[in-house]
């Protein structure tokens, strides 16, 4: 099952208001809310004001977009306070700040276990901790991310997926796919570029059906999420929007 979604910081120069406006006007149902700058870590008062409006306007919120990157230097107690104030189910992080073949077995399993106590903490909360396919991090890529969920090993740690890389797109589906066989998708970051240059999702919209059929037949519910959209114009974040809900109505079919 499949919901239509936003990544608030796709408008970080909108405050929170604006951001819940324009999603509720294209029609789509949840947002994520980035921890940078629309519900900065710690900041209770905002995480509460912003669930207080998403409740008002009939949006859920999808998770909560942390900047967590389980650094020895970090802790993890105002991200998961703030998303609890928030009411966010889910919350993203990043995966330390090396790939794989820069970390040595120490630094990774130092990192690991960090994700793993952090994962703990929110589950005592009843929420769920994601990771994403994000360069610099251990999950760099689907065979990075899968080995460090199957390492840490526990039952509330999943992670988004997003097609990087230069990959065919053929592989894309697959690796939807194994995430959904391992039970360990969340959500999809959903946009149409094309090394790193940005295209309006209507461009790839045959494909992008290709990635969102399984997780749209699975019987666990996942939220496509745009995120970011061509020259950070709302007009086009509309029209992307228009373009997801005719995706995922298809394919609720």
């Amino acid at each position: 099952m499949i919901k239509t979604g936003m990544v608030s910081v796709t408008f970080r120069q909108f405050d929170v208001d604006e951001v819940i406006r324009r999603t509720k006007e294209a029609g789509l149902m949840a947002i994520e809310w980035g921890g940078d700058v629309h519900v900065p870590h710690g900041d209770l008062d905002k995480a509460r004001y912003t669930a207080d409006k998403m409740r008002e306007n009939g949006l859920e919120i999808a998770s909560y977009g942390s900047y967590y990157r389980a650094l020895e230097d970090e802790t993890f107690e105002d991200i998961l306070a703030t998303a609890k104030a928030l009411g966010a189910p889910n919350i993203r992080i990043w995966a330390g700040e090396r790939e794989p073949q820069d970390c040595d077995r120490e630094q990774r399993a130092r990192t690991v276990q960090r994700i793993r106590d952090a994962a703990r903490m929110a589950a005592r909360e009843n929420i769920t901790v994601s990771t994403e396919y994000h360069g610099g991090t251990l999950t760099v890529m689907q065979d990075s991310a899968v080995a460090l969920l199957k390492e840490a090993e526990e039952p509330n740690l999943y992670t988004y997926w997003q097609p990087l890389g230069d990959r065919p797109w053929g592989e894309h589906e697959g690796q939807v796919i194994e995430l959904l066989q391992l039970g360990k998708l969340t959500n999809l970051h959903v946009y149409q570029w094309q090394k790193y240059e940005r295209f309006p999702l209507e461009q790839g919209e045959a494909r992008w059906e290709t990635f969102l059929r399984p997780a749209a037949r699975d019987t666990a519910m996942h939220y496509a999420l745009l995120e970011f959209v061509k020259d950070d114009d709302p007009d086009q974040f509309s029209r992307d929007a228009a373009t997801l809900q005719s995706m995922c109505k298809r394919l609720s079919h």
